[in-house]
């Protein structure tokens, strides 16, 4: 599985680690159908401010058909509390998109 990181936030080998084992664990039963994984790592109120701002936004294209990327995002205080949460929410995105593969290939057959 490819994946791309960008954003304002230079990622530390840490944040690096994290957000691998996070999405590789999220994602590992469906990246037969994953082409690319991009995550955009922010600060949305810059460096040197407190509050939840942290924001890990991932978009995966996938190999099913689907012509718009799946996207999630998290904004938390804590970066690696955002990574996680949007490990969580972009499995079950893409979990749902690979059933509606299969539920639609399923009944093309009968």
């Amino acid at each position: 599985m490819q994946m791309e990181i960008r954003g304002h936030i230079k990622p530390t080998e840490a944040i690096r680690a994290h957000l691998d084992k996070r999405l590789t664990s999220a994602l590992h039963r469906f990246s037969s159908h994953i082409r690319q994984v991009t995550v955009r790592l922010d600060d949305t109120n810059g460096p040197g401010h407190g509050g939840p701002d942290k924001q890990c936004h991932v978009e995966i294209v996938m190999d099913t058909g689907r012509r718009e990327p799946i996207v999630s995002e998290a904004v938390h205080q804590d970066l690696y509390a955002a990574i996680s949460q949007v490990a969580d929410r972009i499995s079950e995105a893409v979990s749902r998109e690979v059933d509606r593969v299969h539920h639609h290939h399923d009944h093309r057959k009968s």
